[in-house]
């Protein structure tokens, strides 16, 4: 099936480019910030960074792939798993913010840095959110888009307050604002390309997605977590391991960085198995994900 093959290939190049540029910027931007707030204010900022991204996998459980995977199987009624998913969703964030607030004391950075800090990432998993319902329809260029976009305002906001001489809060909440506004947009693309109605939110099916979905958030959580949670372990180990900390921090944004390759190939032929359909062309698309 050559449409087929296209498409796969076509949506494949766009992870790689939109996603790859993406997150490039990101570890730059992690190697700018490092000379003008020093190892141990920075260490600091990727220990709080990496707690606020423990929470944003918190507000996910599995939720994105569900939702992902429910809309693939039935694209022509999309909107109860939309529904279920962002109940699902709402609740979580609300559950987190108490968390966040109980552990601020542990993070010695200023409370401004520390809510922007919060904000960006949940600004970011919900950006997130609505780039895996767009999974969902196949239309994985605009996903990535939507995170694209993310991580270039999130680079231009950050650049923008290093050239200022900003300190660390200021620093964040631009990082924070840039994340949100780029949240806005992506609510409003959505909105207009795909089924978009939140009302009739309710708390059985809600239930159900979440049953559907926890399997899934539980090894997601224990595999990416893990070394959010080493970090933190790290930071708290004593007198100095805050600059320990932000090398370490530094040094697994170029992994992380490079880990999204197979990830792109995955994220490409996601809709395809989901609907139980794999075939010839997926199964070769999906082994172009093996070498990376």
């Amino acid at each position: 099936r050559p449409a087929m093959r296209r498409s796969i290939l076509r949506s494949i190049a766009a992870k790689f480019v939109i996603e790859g540029g993406a997150r490039t910027l990101n570890v730059l931007l992690a190697v700018l910030g490092a000379r003008p707030f020093g190892p141990a204010a920075w260490g600091a900022y990727w220990s709080a960074y990496s707690a606020a991204q423990l929470l944003g996998l918190g507000t996910d459980l599995g939720g994105h792939l569900a939702l992902a995977r429910d809309v693939a199987r039935r694209p022509a009624r999309p909107l109860p798993a939309l529904r279920a998913s962002f109940a699902l969703k709402a609740g979580l964030t609300a559950a987190a913010l108490p968390a966040a607030l109980l552990a601020r004391s542990v993070f010695a950075l200023p409370p401004g840095a520390l809510a922007a800090i919060l904000a960006f990432h949940l600004g970011l998993t919900w950006s997130e959110w609505i780039g895996y319902y767009l999974r969902g329809f196949g239309r994985i260029v605009a996903e990535s888009g939507v995170l694209g976009l993310g991580c270039a305002l999130a680079f231009i906001g950050g650049s923008a307050a290093l050239a200022r001489g900003a300190g660390l809060s200021a620093f964040a909440s631009w990082q924070a604002v840039a994340q949100l506004a780029a949240l806005l947009a992506a609510v409003w693309y959505a909105h207009r390309t795909a089924p978009w109605s939140l009302a009739a939110v309710r708390l059985r099916p809600t239930l159900a997605f979440a049953a559907r979905a926890f399997p899934t958030g539980a090894a997601i959580l224990a595999g990416i977590g893990s070394w959010r949670l080493g970090l933190l372990v790290l930071a708290a180990a004593g007198p100095g391991a805050a600059v320990d900390a932000g090398w370490y921090a530094a040094a697994h944004r170029v992994l992380e960085a490079a880990r999204f390759l197979p990830g792109a190939a995955a994220a490409a032929l996601f809709p395809g198995f989901a609907r139980r359909g794999a075939t010839r062309e997926l199964a070769l698309a999906l082994a172009l994900g093996v070498p990376c």
